[in-house]
Parts: structure tokens; sequence; C-alpha cells
């Protein structure tokens, strides 16, 4: 996953910020230790799960934050603490998510922060809602993706 393209571009001054690393590269690491992530377990787990079913995607750490990427290498999806998680979504849908109580830290535009875990909700019922949401996050991420390149014939 790429952090420094054009799509990312908004995120990627955020995560200068939020991880205090005002120049250099940004390193998208596989696997971070325990002690060094900014996501609790738990809402780690429930990231993972919310995205399990969508096809190619691609979680890496920048900083200890865990983000998750579209296969076009638009990064759509992301949390830190117990329940922080911001997704990447059109402007029209920003309304209708249930927001977190933690607000966007600043990073804005077409990122808006959700309640991952929607307790006032039966369990599957939240888990529906959230991977409606993240899925939406998705798609949209996949319309903001640089066109593949074109292979010509030879």
């Amino acid at each position: 996953m790429r952090i420094a393209t054009t799509a990312n571009a908004a995120l990627a001054r955020w995560l200068r910020e939020a991880t205090n690393r005002p120049t250099g590269r940004l390193w998208a690491r596989r696997r971070v230790r325990i002690e060094s992530q900014r996501c609790h377990p738990d809402l780690l787990e429930r990231l993972h799960v919310l995205v399990e079913q969508l096809p190619e995607t691609s979680t890496r750490f920048v900083g200890g934050i865990p983000l998750v990427g579209h296969p076009g290498a638009v990064v759509f999806a992301m949390a830190a603490g117990q329940s922080w998680v911001m997704l990447r979504l059109p402007p029209h849908v920003h309304s209708v998510v249930v927001h977190s109580e933690w607000g966007n830290r600043g990073l804005t535009g077409d990122w808006v922060d959700v309640d991952p875990w929607l307790t006032d909700l039966e369990p599957y019922e939240a888990l529906s809602r959230v991977r409606g949401w993240v899925r939406a996050a998705y798609e949209y991420a996949g319309e903001l993706a640089p066109p593949p390149p074109r292979v010509s014939p030879t």
C-alpha cells in the first residue's frame, strides 16, 4: 500500500501530524508489535471483521495506526484507540452514519468518524449496519482510485 499518492494526500498530511513525522517517508508496515499499536486489539479485530468480505483489501500500519486500502491504493478505513474508526465516504453519506463520540480529530474532507460498535442495537444489526458503511467506503475508494495503466498490444 502506498500512502504517498494523490488520492491519499489529505490522509498523508494528517498522518504526518498525528505521528509527529513532518518529513521523510511514511512507512506502511504489515505488522507492528502490540506495544507499538495505536489501536486496541478488540477494535483491530472489529476492523478486520468489517472488511473481511471485501475483495483484495490490504491492512498496513503507519505509526501504529491500522489503515485499510482498496486494491486501487486508496485508503478507505482506519482505526485508533478503543472505538475510533474513520471511513472515507462520499459527502452525501456523511449524514446517515452514526458518529463516534471522538469526532474526526482534524481529518476532514471525505473522511467521517463512525461508531464501530453501535451498542444501542442488537449485535447482528450493528455489525450489518457498520459493514454497509464500510462497503460504501470501499466502493467510493474504487471511484477515487486512478485507472490502471494501459498495456499496449505488442
